[in-house]
């Protein structure tokens, strides 16, 4: 085992600014979205992207296809029950754009925009669908008081009903080759995990489980057990058996806790930042090592390294300087950390940076744009800062060479392209 928390005190001498002038990425397109109905301090927008280069945006009840190219619009469509300043999911497949208000499922088709009507999912009308995630063409629906997955025709391939009297939540899910799994939370006090077949649609249960990584590797993923001891047993699963290869005690807070998957480790982040890999085949620890960081916003494997967006320090008034700081995870030691700019200007909406990563490129917005980090070399090497108000980003047109960079934001679409 490599400890590697006195790297903590070390780290602090390579953090690196972005102050010194950076490199202007150019705006290859910018559209306006709706500017009559965009309100600042309600109204949501979002954007789905794919790598063949779809490209829809949402604002309140419209739907908006813009070409990745050159921002042009395809179609544009309006539905008086949709309404995504709701709680509500959103994605795309080769064929169909989907949302989801509440229990609803609403289909259009991708092409020209036609609605293609909605289907109820199974499931209290409290709590409703919070996301939707396309996979081989099918539909993950998750929330609270909703599973299922649905087809692009918008067939209900398979449900679970969830009762007031049987279950209290649905706390997660995830989606790996053939299988998608739910963790549900059932009164009074058990918990359980349900492996569905996206093939047969039959179901596996593991009980006792409270946590599970929302992704998977080589046909299994990583989840908690419940336990009563302040060391939670982590183990590796087998999905399409259920079967348990290994599972070993983790000092932990026993709070909250994040858990990703390599090829050769599971990553465990706890709730005080420290960072743990064990060994996919045996379980063995392989190293630990304590961030400087505060709190942890977001965390991806990415260019070999785990990559961490967090806080320095915060208030309950105020956020505090945000850093991308990046995990060798051969040795457990920080590389660097790189200072990302959160805009305090009155009216954006985002108090934290929502990031991306794609290859070696990782993208972390700011309110007023981005900052892209090199991950390889670990220094900020462009910008945009005129993007106000950007709520979100997606990447689409991924080549060899290059990832064009959707942005959505208050008042329009805007794209760059970035050499990969």
């Amino acid at each position: 085992m490599k400890n590697c928390a006195a790297n903590a005190l070390l780290l602090l001498l390579a953090i690196s600014a972005v102050a010194t002038a950076i490199k202007v990425d150019p705006i290859v397109w910018s559209t306006p979205l709706d500017n009559d109905i965009a309100l600042p301090s309600t109204s949501s927008k979002w954007i789905a992207t794919k790598s063949f280069g779809a490209v829809i945006v949402s604002n309140n009840n419209n739907l908006t296809s813009l070409d990745p190219r050159t921002g042009a619009i395809l179609w544009s469509n309006t539905h008086e029950d949709i309404n995504v300043t709701n709680e509500a999911g959103f994605d795309v497949s080769t064929t169909t754009v989907v949302l989801a208000v509440g229990n609803r499922v609403f289909g259009f088709n991708l092409t020209d925009g036609a609605y293609l009507g909605s289907v109820q999912v199974t499931g209290p009308n409290d709590g409703g669908i919070l996301i939707i995630q396309e996979h081989r063409d099918m539909f993950i629906v998750w929330g609270p008081s909703a599973l299922a997955v649905v087809g692009s025709d918008l067939t209900v391939l398979y449900s679970m009903v969830i009762s007031n009297t049987t279950a209290s939540s649905c706390n997660s899910f995830g989606v790996h080759e053939d299988y998608a799994y739910f963790l549900l939370f059932v009164r009074p006090v058990e918990s359980y995990l349900t492996i569905v077949n996206l093939k047969t649609f039959t179901e596996r249960i593991v009980h006792n489980v409270n946590g599970v990584s929302q992704t998977g590797m080589n046909g299994r993923i990583a989840a908690a057990f419940v336990s009563d001891a302040e060391l939670p047993p982590i183990m590796y699963v087998e999905l399409s058996s259920g079967e348990v290869i290994w599972q070993v005690d983790v000092a932990q807070d026993g709070g909250s806790f994040t858990l990703i998957l390599t090829n050769d480790l599971v990553v465990l982040l706890d709730g005080n930042c420290v960072v743990r890999a064990y060994d996919v085949k045996t379980g063995a620890l392989v190293f630990e090592y304590q961030s400087a960081f505060n709190e942890i916003l977001n965390s991806v494997i990415s260019a070999g390294r785990l990559v961490l967006l967090g806080e320095m320090s915060s208030s309950v008034h105020f956020n505090g300087p945000c850093y991308v700081e990046a995990i060798d995870l051969t040795t457990g030691t920080s590389l660097r950390m790189v200072f990302v700019p959160v805009s305090n200007t009155p009216g954006t909406t985002w108090p934290s940076p929502i990031s991306v990563a794609v290859g070696t490129n990782y993208i972390a917005l700011n309110n007023q744009g981005y900052t892209c980090i090199d991950l390889l070399t670990l220094t900020a090497v462009s910008h945009q800062l005129s993007l106000p108000g950007v709520q979100n980003v997606g990447a689409t047109l991924i080549t060899a060479n290059s990832t064009t960079f959707v942005f959505a934001g208050l008042l329009n679409a805007a794209a760059v392209v970035i050499s990969n």
